[in-house]
């Protein structure tokens, strides 16, 4: 299955961002994906679903409600 990753905004500058569609069988599965794709496997928190305190999403709009 794919999946769409968000990631949330962290504080006011910076924003929400694309990190891309990854196929996997969970959303969870998908976020790891992403965030090995972008270098950033060692700050990925998977209790929290999160990269360096940035929530992850599976849409734009949830995304944009954390810092836009």
């Amino acid at each position: 299955m794919k999946h769409h990753v968000w990631m949330g905004g962290f504080k006011p500058k910076q924003k929400a961002k694309y990190l891309g569609d990854y196929t996997a069988d969970t959303f969870e599965q998908a976020c790891k994906l992403a965030s090995i794709s972008h270098g950033l496997q060692e700050l990925y928190v998977p209790k929290d679903n999160s990269i360096f305190g940035c929530k992850l999403f599976n849409n734009e709009a949830d995304a944009r409600r954390s810092f836009g």
